[in-house]
């Protein structure tokens, strides 16, 4: 599964005058989701809210919901809800997390992917399950309002800047300027351009043509002026070729008949690059974690629990002589339940979390196929017996479980479509590879052993990937049945 965009938007219970922000988001979410399926007349259908699955009377789009809330720290709650939207020859698949970190702060995550996966994205098929946000004070991933419009005078143009440079900005800017005479905007919808980047982007406009003449001088080769619009993208440099920073110039946008078109063009720019700009939530991937965890502590008492009984009944059944014979002694009967409550809890954290990262409990291993090229084929059988091992087990396996290979993977461009980098970033110990999908089926195209090869793939990541490049395809085989 391709993610094609992500975002993340922050509430604080001090922002909204509301009893329980994570409470009242639940219930404008089901609102929507009745909207999204037409299920205003049937509201009872959505009686067991957030826990279920619900489709509109087509069939063309589904809704799946559950709710998890912490038996530990009663504050924490998770609700996860998937959207698809079925499409004339593709699907929309969004994930969508609300989660309350504690008492004053609840976060919002989204993550749209598309099936099978398009080398031309339609961004304007893009659903939009948060209309409601905007009645809502909220903030983005710098922390400013996600809903608001930012104005630049002439005073504040220097500090302007500063913030365009800023290492630290992780959000992209669009900049929105006046016309000469200050008669106008050329984009003057910049309401629905807000609502339209929300999360993903800063909406900003100068506020008069000096302020656009300041700008000017203090980034001649960067500027924006008499009604052009302009992203400036995270990790600028006043030295950065123009070409990189998007700009639509005021000829341009002149023969605009409908305004919306470049919204279109503009949350495209801005949407294409998301899925590099930001990873998945933290504080979603921590509420994740710790409902795994309770999950299978939960399993492993319920296994204890079994396990006791079982052994009760087994002592029911034997004489006192039997018991002398099979035992030794009642002693020996407890070190030996023990012993395997304490294998039991073993082989359970071994299976939960792995050697990198504990995985979803529920998650059902699809039969898929993996494929080594040529290179990557070389590369495995030229390592030892112990390490086709670990590849086999803690990093090759892993693959097939959709659900972590997608919140683990990171995209690479390449001239002939998208790869994939699993783990993303790395491994603790340096391991990971690359790879791509293709009707259903993973064909890796290199193997990184170790940080020494680095430097070998930066340099490959630089150029960009090229899956021509990569052939001899066959089948892996694990070295031991799972």
């Amino acid at each position: 599964m391709s993610v094609v965009l992500r975002r993340s938007l922050f509430f604080h219970q001090q922002d909204n005058q509301v009893e329980d922000v994570y409470i009242s988001l639940r219930q404008d979410l089901k609102t929507e989701v009745s909207n999204l399926l037409r299920l205003q007349d049937h509201p009872d259908l959505l009686g067991d809210w957030p826990e279920g699955k619900w489709s509109n009377s087509y069939g063309s789009a589904t809704v799946t919901c559950s709710e998890w809330e912490s038996e530990a720290e009663s504050q924490k709650r998770l609700l996860q809800m998937q959207f698809i939207q079925h499409c004339r020859d593709h699907r929309w698949v969004t994930e969508l997390r609300l989660g309350r970190i504690h008492g004053e702060e609840v976060v919002f995550f989204e993550e749209w992917s598309l099936l099978p996966f398009k080398p031309s994205i339609p961004f304007e098929e893009v659903p939009e399950l948060l209309t409601f946000v905007s009645e809502w004070t909220c903030k983005n991933e710098d922390g400013m309002l996600a809903n608001s419009i930012y104005a630049v005078s002439n005073e504040r143009a220097e500090a302007f800047v500063d913030f365009i440079e800023s290492p630290d900005r992780r959000l992209p800017i669009v900049l929105v300027s006046p016309s000469r005479d200050n008669s106008g905007y050329l984009l003057s919808d910049t309401g629905s351009m807000v609502r339209k980047v929300r999360g993903l982007a800063h909406v900003t406009r100068l506020k008069d043509s000096k302020a656009a003449q300041s700008l000017h001088l203090l980034l001649p080769h960067h500027g924006c002026y008499n009604g052009a619009v302009r992203i400036y993208w995270p990790g600028f440099k006043a030295t950065d070729d123009p070409d990189l920073h998007p700009f639509w110039h005021p000829s341009r946008l002149r023969t605009v008949v409908d305004e919306s078109e470049i919204h279109i063009d503009i949350f495209r720019e801005v949407a294409d690059r998301s899925p590099r700009i930001f990873a998945r939530s933290a504080d979603i991937e921590r509420l994740e974690q710790q409902r795994l965890d309770e999950e299978s502590e939960k399993r492993l008492t319920k296994l204890e629990e079994q396990l006791r009984e079982q052994i009760r009944l087994r002592l029911q059944q034997q004489t006192d002589a039997e018991l002398e014979t099979l035992f030794g002694s009642y002693e020996e009967v407890e070190r030996e339940r023990d012993h395997e409550v304490r294998r039991l809890r073993w082989q359970l954290n071994k299976a939960w979390q792995g050697r990198q990262q504990l995985e979803p409990p529920d998650e059902q291993i699809v039969t898929q196929d993996i494929l080594l090229s040529s290179r990557a084929r070389r590369q495995y059988t030229s390592f030892d017996q112990q390490e086709q091992n670990y590849w086999d087990e803690h990093v090759l396996r892993k693959l097939l479980g959709e659900h972590l290979r997608d919140s683990q993977s990171e995209p690479v461009d390449g001239p002939n479509g998208t790869c994939w980098v699993y783990p993303r970033g790395k491994s603790a110990d340096g391991r990971r590879l690359i790879y791509y999908i293709d009707d259903d089926r993973i064909y890796v195209c290199e193997l990184f052993p170790g940080e020494e090869h680095d430097k070998e793939y930066r340099k490959l990541r630089n150029k960009g990937m090229d899956r021509q490049a990569y052939d001899g395809f066959e089948q892996w085989q694990c070295n031991e049945t799972p």
